[in-house]
């Protein structure tokens, strides 16, 4: 558990060892004083009472509360430093595994379980380290510390007072186990919550649109009511281990009695004796129901500590060289590449080209594995076999940085941060205002944010939910230009545009390919007659490559979706 700990936290064992030894001096100068009242009542009881043992006694409490003081700061201290620190390290660690994890399997991920790891399982992870585990080293260490004195007094009321503790322990262990099933549950039902409400606010507009936005559509009434009822089945149980231990404990209460009061009756033990063991059990006993609901607590941490591990552990995209190859020319080569999706293959051995500063368009049926194809290029996930070069460099070899240098995206869906739109198109670049200016004309958008109350200041909301598709769309294609990326991906970039709307993105895009390595995926056929290649895709296989007159000629599927698009145009209500 400690070594989990310090690697999940970032924290040293000599940060470990330094709160042990907090609260060993916190726990030492709370039982000292015990043990100094004593001493005192017995002194006093002599005849003729020693002022110097009376006055080191007391010197002795009043040091141990002046400890108290600054121990009890430095817990603080300590404790606090240590989980809020291990809470920063563990959410860096996460965000940067979330950037590493191939997008397929982060995709495959349910939202609601990576928010909860992300915010909950770590929230929770520090609440543990500063409170849990900060007291449960200081109530152990206050018990060790009496047991260790009580000892070195009397060792036959020593054991008496543990004689409940073995079955104690056993019944804790055992009703923790049982409990494992449970808090699964609880955490799975937790996540399924979780990701059906975020599901329930993206889509609050269509569920509004059909009558559903109380939530019956995604039963959000039945999963509140699973997750209090995993909730409650399992504090019910959780609450039993600690119940046991702290009652089979507590038999070593009757037992002290018992066997103090039958050594007494027998002379084999002096009343004062009993007297210190009947004062120090009052500070022995009652501090066990605490230790057992922090146990309790601490193994629900681990719950959220194997949550980070497991998040933490997912693969990465490799990078198979420490230093990335230099790129000279940007013509992109499948070579056998190979891909599947989980256990549906996709691509086995697909060879094509596409050439530097050219027009490549990829036209195929839904599902053929045109948008995969882009993805495998941007590297979002990796091939199974085979290599994607680029200038003749494999992509393998690059890290997502690099790549990210080469290649610039623009899709169908855009994304835009709830932020301005300026640092939307700047994406943290630093950007001249003239150069700002020029690229945002060219992609037609400067007119529309001049419009705007706040120009470039203008928040665009959520997703940019305060512009329409269009100008987000041409937002998109500005900061595609602003990254002047040598190669250019465009996923359906005019799909879903009004007339007027796809007479600018086009302007714009014209501007966008100039002398790039251009690949486009398209259902609108009339808008790449003019490529340079078209790359027709059936079913993750390449039943053709030419240009518009020759694929009419030899391509049976390119023909029958030339075909589709004139009956389209000529449809009317």
């Amino acid at each position: 558990m400690f070594k989990k700990i310090i690697r999940l936290s970032g924290c040293s064992g000599t940060t470990i060892v330094k709160n042990i030894a907090v609260a060993i001096l916190d726990a030492t100068t709370m039982v000292v004083p015990n043990f100094c009242i004593f001493f005192i009542l017995m002194e006093m009881l002599e005849p003729e009472p020693s002022n110097t043992k009376l006055m080191i006694y007391c010197a002795l409490i009043a040091a141990c509360l002046v400890a108290r003081l600054f121990s009890v700061w430095m817990s603080f201290i300590t404790h606090s430093s240590f989980s809020s620190g291990a809470g920063y390290t563990m959410r860096g660690n996460l965000m940067d595994k979330l950037v590493k994890i191939p997008l397929g399997s982060l995709l495959s991920m349910d939202l609601g379980t990576i928010n909860n790891t992300l915010l909950k399982d770590v929230e929770f992870s520090e609440y543990a380290l500063s409170h849990v585990l900060s007291y449960m080293l200081g109530i152990s260490c206050v018990l060790l510390l009496l047991m260790a004195g009580l000892f070195v007094v009397d060792w036959r009321l020593s054991l008496s007072m543990l004689i409940g503790f073995p079955v104690a322990i056993s019944l804790f262990v055992w009703l923790t186990k049982l409990t494992q099933k449970g808090k699964r549950r609880l955490f799975q039902s937790s996540d399924t919550l979780n990701n059906s409400i975020f599901e329930f606010i993206l889509g609050i507009r269509v569920l509004r649109a059909h009558g559903q936005a109380e939530g019956d559509m995604l039963a959000l009434g039945e999963k509140m009511k699973q997750a209090r009822d995993a909730h409650l089945k399992y504090e019910m149980g959780a609450s039993l281990a600690p119940a046991a231990f702290v009652i089979f404990s507590e038999v070593g209460f009757a037992s002290l009695i018992l066997f103090g009061l039958h050594a007494i009756g027998t002379q084999t033990l002096s009343l004062s004796v009993f007297l210190l063991f009947l004062l120090v059990s009052m500070q022995f006993f009652r501090p066990l129901t605490q230790l057992a609901i922090l146990l309790s607590q601490f193994d629900y941490f681990n719950v959220s500590l194997n949550r980070i591990d497991e998040l933490l552990g997912e693969k990465e995209l490799e990078n198979k060289h420490s230093k990335d190859p230099q790129v000279s020319c940007y013509e992109i080569e499948f070579n056998d590449i190979c891909f599947a999706y989980e256990e549906a293959p996709l691509f086995e051995k697909v060879n094509v080209v596409f050439p530097e500063q050219a027009v490549t368009a990829i036209v195929g049926p839904s599902g053929s594995g045109k948008s995969t194809m882009m993805s495998l290029i941007a590297r979002f996930w990796d091939t199974d076999n085979g290599n994607i070069t680029i200038g003749g460099q494999k992509i393998s070899e690059m890290s997502q940085s690099k790549i990210a240098q080469h290649v610039s995206m623009v899709f169908q869906d855009v994304y835009l941060f709830d932020d301005t739109i300026y640092n939307n198109l700047v994406m943290g670049q630093d950007i001249s205002a003239e150069k700002l200016e020029r690229v945002c004309r060219q992609a037609q958008c400067w007119e529309f944010i001049q419009s705007l109350p706040n120009g470039l200041e203008t928040v665009v909301g959520e997703g940019g939910t305060r512009l329409s598709g269009g100008e987000k769309q041409r937002i998109s294609i500005a900061r595609a230009l602003l990254k002047d990326a040598p190669i250019v991906l465009l996923d359906e970039a005019t799909a879903a545009l009004d007339s007027g709307n796809e007479v600018l993105i086009h302007s714009a895009i014209s501007a966008l390919i100039k002398d790039k390595t251009v690949i486009v995926i398209t259902h609108n056929l009339s808008s790449v007659i003019k490529a340079d290649k078209i790359v027709v895709l059936v079913r993750g296989e390449i039943e053709a490559v030419g240009v518009h007159d020759e694929l009419m000629r030899i391509s049976p599927t390119y023909q029958a979706l030339w075909s589709d698009q004139l009956k389209a145009q000529g449809w009317q209500i």
